[in-house]
């Protein structure tokens, strides 16, 4: 993240309240979901139904049009047939809303989407098998494919230079190699983003 990004720290009774305030929904439970620049929560509402609360940082919260393209993606793919978790509208109708907030070191303002929960075992927990491999290879080939027919004006918004999660720009995760420790582990990734620059990212559009 950018010096002028800030991730989320919400506490559970201030997410409560922007549920009640903002989606009309009443928390019978909730625990934080593990995320990385944003924050998560697990969600059971008074009526036994599960969701997640989706809290974006402060840089992404001030992109509007790219959070608009993400969650219109997520609804194209459920229309395909995906299991994929769809956004629920605001008590205002809005895909979206834009909260302000203080985590405790001064107002800061926080997009916020409520999504309706996938249940599953997450991927941390799973021991990755050749077949399971292959099996994601499958998934992601297929996604790629839907992925071509998608269209929406904004789409040039998830075009960022330097953003580590982003495939395309896998020879940026070279300057965090030392994070790995082992020699035997940096020299296999090293391995992996040198094969990259010379087999794929000449070929990207």
């Amino acid at each position: 993240m950018s010096s002028h990004t800030s991730k989320p720290c919400i506490s559970p009774p201030q997410a409560m309240e922007i549920l009640q305030r903002i989606f009309g929904l009443t928390v019978s439970k909730m625990s934080s979901l593990p995320s990385c620049d944003d924050q998560n929560y697990h969600i059971i509402s008074a009526e036994g139904h599960a969701f997640v609360l989706k809290i974006f940082n402060s840089e992404d919260s001030r992109n509007a049009e790219m959070l608009d393209v993400q969650i219109s993606l997520m609804i194209f793919l459920k229309e395909k047939g995906l299991p994929i978790p769809t956004p629920l509208l605001t008590k205002d109708g809005k895909r979206m809303c834009l909260v302000d907030t203080d985590c405790g070191s001064g107002p800061q303002s926080y997009m916020v989407i409520l999504l309706t929960f996938l249940p599953g075992i997450p991927g941390a927990k799973i021991k990755f098998t050749p077949q399971l491999c292959y099996e994601v290879g499958r998934a992601a080939a297929s996604l790629d494919r839907l992925l071509q027919e998608f269209q929406h004006p904004g789409l040039k918004s998830l075009d960022r230079k330097d953003f580590i999660w982003s495939l395309a720009n896998t020879p940026v995760l070279e300057k965090h190699l030392s994070i790995l420790g082992q020699q035997t582990r940096q020299q296999l990734v090293q391995n992996v983003i040198t094969q990259f620059k010379e087999q794929v990212q000449p070929n990207l559009n």
